[in-house]
């Protein structure tokens, strides 16, 4: 009798790690990007800030991503700039 694997146990990301894995889902041109991070009540606040190249010869963008996550792991808000 073949026994089959569920997946009832779930390894919980830390904040940092959920923060992340969202920005470099969303925004490919911040993968890789380390975000700084401050508290803001029992949440924390990541913002990613990076340069993206908007074509032969344009001027580079600055983008701030701030993600904000509960002390649980869950993003409660995401803010970006264009």
């Amino acid at each position: 009798m073949a026994t089959s694997r569920s997946k009832t146990t779930t390894k919980s990301k830390s904040p940092r790690a959920t923060a992340c894995a969202h920005v470099y889902r969303k925004f490919h041109d911040l993968k890789g990007v380390k975000p700084t991070v401050r508290p803001a009540g029992p949440n924390k606040v990541f913002t990613f800030k990076g340069r993206i190249d908007t074509g032969a010869g344009g001027p580079k963008l600055t983008q701030i991503v701030k993600v904000t996550v509960s002390p649980a792991g869950k993003i409660v808000k995401v803010v970006a700039s264009r």
